[in-house]
């Protein structure tokens, strides 16, 4: 960009003479002839640099260099005389000009100053939007973010008055953060300007000669003689997008008060840079947000993935073995009071082993697939994975419309309709009534299905409602909530192709709306298949049973001894040998053992035996995140412990069946 330069001397021989050879120079030179005109020129444009003589008829260069550093402090300004002295020169360095120059017909003096002159300038300007930028990103708190940005603008770009304003969920705008003298009526001006600027996604520079098209009358918010009353007191505005791509993150308000300062052109592209960093910074932030958000989800994952696997090993073998002593006592008509508490026992283990399955499911450590399901089995989950704190403080309500069927994935709508149920809790305890009550209600309306989440606590006051889904916005203490944040959880309903909204009084309580496209009803669950029949001697199976549990493999030898011929193996590196040498119709392996885990086993074989790798059944309690990638990529069957009433025996139907057919 061309260095703007302002000449002043009253001999117009040297206004010319500097002016050509500047302009040869490749600068954008204008003249003055005298202080008058230098003001004028001062507080219509910007400039890098000022020339002025020092000794002029209408005032001196002095007086003209105090009027730059109040008007312009980031312009460089250089005396120019033919009657200097030493003690003129410190006056003027003093006062704040950048140097001191004696006219002289050669111009080398002249040219060295100027070049250092705007080499300063332009470093002092990158030195400040470095230092905004730096600012900015040290930042630790991120609810302090929008404050930060607003500050740090002002700052840079010299402005009285600063505001964020930011898009609301219907479509509106709000003052996120402001600065200086923004009472509300200028707040709703800037949002009113926020709205225009929106239109066109380009920045707007607000003087008095007010730009009527960003006053857009469908939207109008103040009365005529309001804006009128405000931008008299606002002298000048930039108002400038903040974009990422093609999508408006928000607006940044600059105003000045004083009528010798107003924002010029030149200020937007100051502005543009300030802006670049305040955009880097809200998406550097939104990412941080999603990161910590999946680190977090991660590290459940993996925590759930350990207590899968240690818990469900151990009810494996538990409901294994008391359905086979209640087929066993049943079977003879014998002991009915203890096939009664076997089958109690039976329940409670499967409760158990139903926890585990949805803790897996809410912490995404299973595949991830859409499907089409019943919300109602979805907000049973989240309410029992809530209990302890929403029972603790309300007592819970739920309805659900059973033809009530979305596609998506459950666990992930289950992580929002966990936080939403936390969120009516805490509202409730900071109500301070007492027992609270929290109601949840899932409905059909036309093509769509509404779950509404409401509670009777403390309400959400009128200024908090349009910034509850900001990413670095919380009215919670430290160490409350899920950690998942109002934000993603509407991400999450966002990619399910839904919408999740609010409505709230202060004092009576709020309700959270999530609404879905509906989908045809989800197919129902179906129970296990009947008690495998006896199976003739010649279609039993020769089956090799592979897992570290003893107890595991004496409840499989106990379920399936009198129809097949059960080989158990402790260790799978003897399993692997035996393999070698010994023929089976099937391979019952677990995934997670000691020395040789069941997926690498499975890779050995492929290498060596490729028909015997074929017949394996993997049956794990959890795979574990490292292994399941392996197991969804090999066309091999996977049960997952513990098994459900006669899953296996129905996969090794389907063997005998092939057996038989030859």
């Amino acid at each position: 960009m061309k260095a703007s330069i302002l000449v002043v001397d009253d001999e117009k021989v040297v206004r010319q003479r500097l002016e050509d050879h500047l302009t040869a120079q490749g600068c954008h030179v204008a003249t003055a002839a005298c202080v008058t005109d230098a003001l004028e020129a001062i507080r219509s444009h910007e400039f890098d640099l000022v020339i002025t003589d020092l000794r002029m008829p209408d005032g001196d260069g002095m007086h003209l260099l105090g009027v730059v550093r109040e008007e312009q402090p980031d312009t460089e300004v250089i005396i120019l005389t033919a009657h200097g002295d030493m003690e003129t020169a410190l006056q003027c360095v003093r006062r704040g000009a950048f140097d001191f120059v004696n006219k002289s017909p050669r111009m080398e003096e002249l040219d060295t100053a100027v070049a250092r002159a705007l080499e300063r300038r332009r470093l002092r300007t990158a030195t400040d939007l470095y230092r905004a930028s730096q600012t900015i990103f040290e930042l630790s708190n991120r609810e302090d973010l929008p404050q930060r940005i607003v500050e740090v603008a002002a700052e840079v770009l010299g402005a009285d008055d600063g505001a964020l304003v930011l898009p609301t969920t219907d479509g509106g705008w709000y003052v996120v953060c402001c600065q200086g003298r923004v009472d509300e009526e200028a707040q709703a001006l800037a949002s009113r300007i926020a709205r225009g600027v929106a239109l066109s996604l380009k920045p707007a520079l607000v003087t008095d000669d007010f730009a009527q098209p960003l006053l857009d009358d469908d939207a109008a918010l103040l009365s005529e003689s309001v804006t009128i009353r405000i931008l008299r007191r606002m002298r000048s505005c930039i108002a400038y997008p903040l974009c990422s791509g093609t999508r408006l993150l928000g607006v940044l308000m600059l105003s000045r008060l004083t009528p010798s300062r107003a924002f010029r052109p030149s200020d937007l592209t100051r502005a543009g840079i300030v802006a670049s960093q305040v955009v880097l910074a809200l998406e550097t932030q939104d990412l941080m947000r999603r990161l910590l958000a999946a680190e977090r989800f991660t590290t459940v994952g993996q925590m759930a993935a350990s207590i899968a696997h240690d818990i469900n090993n151990p009810i494996s073998y538990v409901l294994t073995n008391v359905s086979h002593a209640r087929g066993e006592l049943a079977a003879r008509g014998q002991h009915p009071d203890v096939c009664a508490a076997l089958e109690d026992a039976e329940e409670g283990a499967r409760r158990v082993a139903d926890i585990v399955a949805e803790i897996r499911q809410v912490a995404g450590t299973q595949q991830v697939e859409t499907a089409v399901f019943a919300l109602g089995p979805v907000l049973q989950s989240a309410l029992r994975m809530t209990s302890a704190t929403v029972r603790g403080c309300a007592d819970v309500r739920l309805a659900v419309d059973p033809g009530a069927s979305v596609r998506g994935v459950p666990g992930r709508l289950c992580q929002v309709f966990m936080n939403l149920l936390v969120n009516a809790a805490h509202a409730v305890e900071a109500a301070g009534r007492g027992r609270g009550l929290v109601q949840v209600t899932c409905r059909v309306e036309g093509p769509s299905v509404v779950v509404e989440v409401s509670d009777n606590g403390v309400g959400i006051p009128p200024q908090n409602v349009a910034r509850l889904f900001e990413p670095f916005f919380t009215t919670k203490a430290p160490g409350k909530g899920t950690g998942l944040g109002l934000s993603i959880c509407r991400d999450i309903v966002r990619a399910h192709g839904g919408e999740l909204s609010l409505r709230s009084t202060p004092g009576s309580g709020t309700t959270f709306v999530v609404r879905l496209a509906r989908e045809p009803d989800a197919a129902p669950a179906t129970t296990g298949p009947e008690r495998a029949q006896p199976t003739p001697p010649s279609l039993k199976l020769r089956i090799l049973c592979i897992d570290d549990e003893e107890r595991q493999l004496r409840a499989y030898a106990r379920e399936l001894g009198e129809s097949c011929i059960v080989v158990t193996e402790s260790c799978p590196l003897r399993a692997l040998q035996r393999l070698r040498q010994e023929s089976y119709d099937v391979i019952l392996c677990d995934v997670l053992m000691p020395g040789m885990t069941g997926a690498q086993l499975h890779r050995e074989l492929t290498g060596q035996q490729p028909e015997m790798a074929g017949r394996f059944v993997f049956v794990t309690g959890s795979a574990g995140l490292s292994h399941e990638s392996y197991l969804a990529s090999v066309a091999v069957p996977v049960l997952t412990k513990p098994l459900a009433p006669g899953a296996l025996q129905a996969l090794l139907a389907s063997y005998r069946a092939r057996q038989a057919a030859g």
